[in-house]
C-alpha cells in the first residue's frame, strides 16, 4: 500500500536574506515546509493553509500590519526573527549571525545561536530537529542587545571600508597590501573578550590620539574617532 505523504507544518514568509538562509537550512534537515511570497501568486491562506506554524521572516515594520491584514494566522504559531522587537502572540527567535548573499554549509548553520525571549519558547520547542545552541534575553532588554549587535555587526564593516578606501589614496599601494592588516586584527579579535588594542589605544597615549583627531579635521570620521576614545577611556577609569 502507498504510504500517504505527510503534510509539511511550517509555513515560510518573506524573500529577504534570512528566509532563503533559513529555507536552505530546513532543506539541508530534510525538514518540509512550504514558502510563500508576493510573488508567489497565491493567497497567503491558501499557500500556508496546512501550516500549523508560521515564519514571518519579513521586516520589522512589517510584522503587525501582515498579522492584521491575514486573520487567519490567528490559527497558527507565529515566529518572527526579530532581534529588537516583541510581538504579543508571536515566539521571538533571533538568529545571531550576519547573512550574507553566499549559502552556508549545515555545519555552519549548526553553529548559529539563536536568541529567545526568557519566558517564551526556545527554539528547540519551535523545531525539535534542529540542534542549534539557544540562549534567552528578557524582552525588556531586546532593543538594547540589538544595539548591540547592530554596532559589532555594521561599526566594524564601516570603519575597514574606510579604511580601505583611503589607504590607497593616501598611500598609492593596492588595497590588498592592507590584507595582512585586517588578518592581525581579525587574529587578535578571534580570542573573544581577552582580544586586546593596539597603538595608542593600548598605551593609553593621550597626546598621540588628539594628534590623531586632529589629523582628521574636516573628516566625517573625526568625530568618531573621538566618541571611541571618550567611550573607551571612560570605561576603563
Amino acid at each position: 500500500m502507498r504510504q500517504t505523504r505527510a503534510q509539511p507544518s511550517y509555513g515560510l514568509v518573506g524573500s529577504g536574506q534570512a528566509a532563503r538562509h533559513f529555507g536552505r537550512y530546513l532543506r539541508l534537515r530534510r525538514i518540509p515546509f512550504k514558502r510563500w511570497t508576493r510573488r508567489s501568486g497565491v493567497p497567503a491562506e491558501k499557500a500556508l493553509a496546512d501550516c500549523g506554524t508560521i515564519l514571518l521572516l519579513i521586516k520589522d515594520d512589517a510584522l503587525a500590519p501582515f498579522i492584521k491584514a491575514h486573520p487567519f494566522l490567528k490559527g497558527k504559531r507565529l515566529v518572527h526573527f526579530s532581534g529588537s522587537l516583541t510581538v504579543p502572540g508571536v515566539v521571538g527567535l533571533h538568529p545571531l549571525v550576519s547573512f550574507a548573499p553566499k549559502r552556508l554549509s549545515l555545519k555552519d548553520y549548526e553553529r548559529i545561536a539563536f536568541i529567545s525571549e526568557t519566558g517564551g519558547p526556545s527554539l528547540q520547542d519551535i523545531f525539535p530537529r534542529l540542534k542549534n545552541p539557544s540562549y534567552g534575553v528578557l524582552p525588556r532588554m531586546k532593543p538594547y542587545y540589538h544595539a548591540l549587535c547592530v554596532m559589532a555587526g555594521n561599526f566594524p564593516v564601516l570603519l575597514w571600508r574606510k579604511f580601505f578606501r583611503e589607504f590607497s589614496r593616501v598611500t598609492g599601494a593596492p588595497a590588498s597590501a592592507a590584507k595582512p592588516y585586517l588578518d592581525s586584527v581579525l587574529a587578535n579579535l578571534g580570542r573573544g573578550p581577552s582580544a586586546v588594542l593596539s597603538g595608542p589605544f593600548a598605551r593609553r597615549d593621550a597626546g598621540t590620539i588628539r594628534r590623531n583627531a586632529a589629523a582628521l579635521k574636516g573628516d566625517s570620521y573625526q568625530p568618531v574617532y573621538r566618541a571611541f576614545a571618550r567611550a573607551e577611556f571612560r570605561r576603563t577609569k
